[in-house]
């Protein structure tokens, strides 16, 4: 998936909590459905990308705020920062 201003990743980095956001690049998954990142020129970002990731949580929302059904994967802790409106948590 091609993400833009319409589409973009929402991410919870682990351990640290920080909560990123990515409105470039691709976003697919490898052979055992884990997330696999690139920007923009087509290189994979490691520290986004499974296996060995930081990624902790991580969702791709419409630019509505709602998730894209069945491309995320949120922790409980995690849910309240990477859905900003409340009807789509």
């Amino acid at each position: 998936m091609v993400l833009s201003p319409d589409l973009i990743l929402v991410y919870v980095l682990g351990p640290s909590g920080l909560v990123g956001r990515l409105a470039s690049g691709r976003v697919s998954r490898n052979g055992t459905g884990g997330l696999v990142v690139s920007d923009a020129y087509g290189r994979l970002i490691e520290y986004l990308s499974e296996p060995g990731g930081k990624v902790r949580s991580w969702c791709l929302l419409e630019s509505t705020g709602k998730p894209v059904e069945g491309w995320s994967a949120v922790l409980e802790q995690d849910r309240s920062r990477v859905f900003p409106f409340k009807n789509y948590a």
